[in-house]
Protein backbone atom coordinates (compact mmCIF):
# COMPACT_ATOMS: atom_id res chain seq x y z
CA UNK A 1 0.00 0.00 0.00
CA UNK A 2 1.25 3.49 -0.83
CA UNK A 3 1.04 6.64 1.25
CA UNK A 4 0.69 10.22 0.17
CA UNK A 5 4.08 11.82 -0.35
CA UNK A 6 5.38 14.50 1.93
CA UNK A 7 6.44 17.81 0.45
CA UNK A 8 9.26 17.21 -2.08
CA UNK A 9 12.74 18.15 -0.94
CA UNK A 10 16.41 17.80 -1.86
CA UNK A 11 16.27 14.03 -1.26
CA UNK A 12 13.13 13.45 -3.35
CA UNK A 13 13.45 11.37 -6.52
CA UNK A 14 10.46 11.70 -8.84
CA UNK A 15 9.68 8.64 -10.95
CA UNK A 16 7.22 8.31 -13.81
CA UNK A 17 6.37 5.92 -16.59
CA UNK A 18 7.08 7.59 -19.95
CA UNK A 19 4.09 8.32 -22.16
CA UNK A 20 5.19 5.68 -24.67
CA UNK A 21 5.61 3.26 -21.73
CA UNK A 22 9.09 2.16 -22.83
CA UNK A 23 11.03 3.57 -19.88
CA UNK A 24 10.90 4.88 -16.35
CA UNK A 25 11.83 8.51 -15.88
CA UNK A 26 13.75 9.23 -12.67
CA UNK A 27 14.65 12.82 -11.88
CA UNK A 28 15.64 14.42 -8.57
CA UNK A 29 13.00 16.96 -7.54
CA UNK A 30 15.52 19.79 -7.33
CA UNK A 31 16.68 19.09 -10.90
CA UNK A 32 13.14 18.91 -12.26
CA UNK A 33 12.21 22.07 -10.38
CA UNK A 34 15.16 23.98 -11.85
CA UNK A 35 14.53 22.73 -15.39
CA UNK A 36 10.80 23.42 -15.32
CA UNK A 37 11.19 26.78 -13.59
CA UNK A 38 13.48 27.86 -16.45
CA UNK A 39 11.22 26.30 -19.08
CA UNK A 40 8.19 27.97 -17.52
CA UNK A 41 9.92 31.35 -17.44
CA UNK A 42 10.62 31.09 -21.16
CA UNK A 43 7.26 29.61 -22.06
CA UNK A 44 5.22 32.27 -20.25
CA UNK A 45 7.50 35.22 -21.02
CA UNK A 46 6.01 38.00 -23.12
CA UNK A 47 8.99 40.35 -22.92
CA UNK A 48 12.74 39.87 -22.75
CA UNK A 49 12.55 41.11 -19.18
CA UNK A 50 10.17 38.28 -18.30
CA UNK A 51 12.56 35.75 -19.84
CA UNK A 52 15.49 37.26 -17.98
CA UNK A 53 13.71 36.85 -14.64
CA UNK A 54 15.17 33.34 -14.27
CA UNK A 55 19.02 33.24 -14.22
CA UNK A 56 19.29 30.12 -16.38
CA UNK A 57 16.66 31.37 -18.80
CA UNK A 58 18.51 34.68 -18.99
CA UNK A 59 21.72 32.85 -19.90
CA UNK A 60 20.23 30.87 -22.80
CA UNK A 61 18.39 33.98 -24.03
CA UNK A 62 21.60 36.03 -24.13
CA UNK A 63 23.34 33.23 -26.07
CA UNK A 64 20.62 33.21 -28.72
CA UNK A 65 19.85 36.94 -28.83
CA UNK A 66 22.58 37.99 -31.32
CA UNK A 67 21.57 35.24 -33.77
CA UNK A 68 17.88 36.09 -33.42
CA UNK A 69 18.39 39.82 -33.92
CA UNK A 70 20.70 39.29 -36.88
CA UNK A 71 18.03 37.19 -38.58
CA UNK A 72 15.35 39.73 -37.71
CA UNK A 73 17.49 42.55 -39.14
CA UNK A 74 18.04 40.64 -42.38
CA UNK A 75 14.32 39.90 -42.73
CA UNK A 76 13.09 43.37 -41.83
CA UNK A 77 11.83 45.75 -44.52
CA UNK A 78 13.33 48.95 -43.15
CA UNK A 79 14.00 52.42 -44.38
CA UNK A 80 17.54 52.91 -45.68
CA UNK A 81 18.43 55.42 -42.96
CA UNK A 82 17.66 53.08 -40.03
CA UNK A 83 20.81 52.54 -37.97
CA UNK A 84 21.41 48.85 -37.22
CA UNK A 85 23.08 49.48 -33.85
CA UNK A 86 20.14 51.59 -32.64
CA UNK A 87 17.66 49.04 -33.98
CA UNK A 88 19.44 46.18 -32.16
CA UNK A 89 19.73 48.17 -28.93
CA UNK A 90 16.01 48.94 -28.92
CA UNK A 91 15.10 45.29 -29.44
CA UNK A 92 17.48 44.14 -26.70
CA UNK A 93 15.71 46.07 -23.93
CA UNK A 94 13.70 44.34 -21.23
CA UNK A 95 10.41 45.67 -22.64
CA UNK A 96 11.04 44.15 -26.09
CA UNK A 97 8.45 41.58 -27.15
CA UNK A 98 9.43 37.92 -26.66
CA UNK A 99 8.00 34.60 -27.82
CA UNK A 100 10.16 31.55 -27.19
CA UNK A 101 8.89 29.59 -30.20
CA UNK A 102 9.67 32.49 -32.52
CA UNK A 103 12.93 33.31 -30.72
CA UNK A 104 14.46 29.87 -31.31
CA UNK A 105 12.34 28.57 -34.17
CA UNK A 106 11.65 24.93 -34.97
CA UNK A 107 15.28 23.99 -35.67
CA UNK A 108 16.55 25.03 -32.23
CA UNK A 109 13.59 23.81 -30.19
CA UNK A 110 15.77 21.65 -27.93
CA UNK A 111 17.92 24.64 -26.96
CA UNK A 112 15.21 25.76 -24.54
CA UNK A 113 12.99 22.70 -24.09
CA UNK A 114 14.25 20.18 -21.48
CA UNK A 115 13.91 16.48 -22.30
CA UNK A 116 13.18 14.28 -19.26
CA UNK A 117 14.63 11.05 -20.68
CA UNK A 118 18.00 12.80 -21.18
CA UNK A 119 17.78 14.28 -17.69
CA UNK A 120 17.08 10.78 -16.35
CA UNK A 121 20.10 9.37 -18.18
CA UNK A 122 22.35 12.17 -16.91
CA UNK A 123 21.23 11.60 -13.32
CA UNK A 124 21.62 7.81 -13.61
CA UNK A 125 25.22 8.30 -14.71
CA UNK A 126 25.91 10.00 -11.36
CA UNK A 127 24.75 6.88 -9.49
CA UNK A 128 27.15 4.13 -10.67
CA UNK A 129 25.64 1.33 -8.60
CA UNK A 130 22.13 2.05 -9.84
CA UNK A 131 23.36 2.63 -13.37
CA UNK A 132 25.24 -0.68 -13.46
CA UNK A 133 22.14 -2.57 -12.44
CA UNK A 134 19.36 -0.71 -14.22
CA UNK A 135 20.70 1.16 -17.25
CA UNK A 136 19.44 -0.51 -20.42
CA UNK A 137 20.36 0.28 -24.05
CA UNK A 138 18.09 2.77 -25.80
CA UNK A 139 16.95 1.36 -29.14
CA UNK A 140 14.87 4.39 -30.09
CA UNK A 141 15.65 6.32 -33.24
CA UNK A 142 14.45 9.29 -35.22
CA UNK A 143 15.42 12.69 -36.59
CA UNK A 144 17.57 14.53 -34.04
CA UNK A 145 17.02 11.64 -31.58
CA UNK A 146 19.85 11.13 -29.09
CA UNK A 147 19.86 7.59 -27.66
CA UNK A 148 20.44 7.49 -23.91
CA UNK A 149 20.52 4.63 -21.38
CA UNK A 150 17.09 4.02 -19.86
CA UNK A 151 15.35 2.25 -16.97
CA UNK A 152 12.98 -0.50 -18.11
CA UNK A 153 9.36 -0.40 -16.84
CA UNK A 154 9.67 -4.00 -15.65
CA UNK A 155 12.42 -2.87 -13.26
CA UNK A 156 10.47 0.01 -11.74
CA UNK A 157 9.50 -1.50 -8.39
CA UNK A 158 12.91 -2.96 -7.58
CA UNK A 159 14.68 0.15 -8.91
CA UNK A 160 12.60 2.35 -6.62
CA UNK A 161 13.47 0.09 -3.70
CA UNK A 162 17.17 0.36 -4.45
CA UNK A 163 16.91 4.14 -4.87
CA UNK A 164 15.36 4.34 -1.39
CA UNK A 165 18.25 2.26 -0.07
CA UNK A 166 20.57 4.88 -1.59
CA UNK A 167 18.90 7.60 0.46
CA UNK A 168 16.22 8.89 -1.88
CA UNK A 169 12.62 9.56 -0.93
CA UNK A 170 11.00 8.09 -4.03
CA UNK A 171 7.77 9.74 -5.12
CA UNK A 172 5.71 8.55 -8.06
CA UNK A 173 4.63 11.41 -10.30
CA UNK A 174 3.28 9.83 -13.45
CA UNK A 175 2.25 13.14 -15.01
CA UNK A 176 5.87 14.29 -15.07
CA UNK A 177 6.45 13.88 -18.81
CA UNK A 178 3.26 15.80 -19.59
CA UNK A 179 4.58 18.60 -17.41
CA UNK A 180 7.79 18.64 -19.44
CA UNK A 181 5.87 18.57 -22.73
CA UNK A 182 3.17 21.14 -22.00
CA UNK A 183 5.19 23.21 -19.58
CA UNK A 184 4.31 24.13 -15.99
CA UNK A 185 1.82 26.78 -14.98
CA UNK A 186 3.22 30.08 -13.76
CA UNK A 187 3.17 28.46 -10.29
CA UNK A 188 5.71 25.65 -10.74
CA UNK A 189 5.22 24.24 -7.22
CA UNK A 190 1.47 23.97 -7.82
CA UNK A 191 2.15 22.07 -11.03
CA UNK A 192 4.28 19.53 -9.15
CA UNK A 193 1.73 19.20 -6.37
CA UNK A 194 -1.00 18.44 -8.89
CA UNK A 195 0.85 15.59 -10.63
CA UNK A 196 2.00 14.07 -7.35
CA UNK A 197 -1.51 14.20 -5.92
CA UNK A 198 -2.90 12.58 -9.07
CA UNK A 199 -0.31 9.80 -8.93
CA UNK A 200 0.23 7.20 -6.25
CA UNK A 201 2.46 9.26 -4.00
CA UNK A 202 5.44 7.81 -2.21
CA UNK A 203 6.57 4.52 -3.76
Amino acid sequence: MTERAAAPNAHTLLTALSLDQVQVLAIPFTTALAELRTYGALLHARTLGDARSDPTAAHVVELQLPTYLEQQWQDADLEADVDEADWVKERSQDDAAFDANDFWGEDDFMEWHPEPRLTTSAWLATEPMLSERYARPDTGWGFDYSPAPLIAPADRDVFEGDARAHGYDVVRADGLENLYLAGPSSDVFASFAAIIAASSGRA
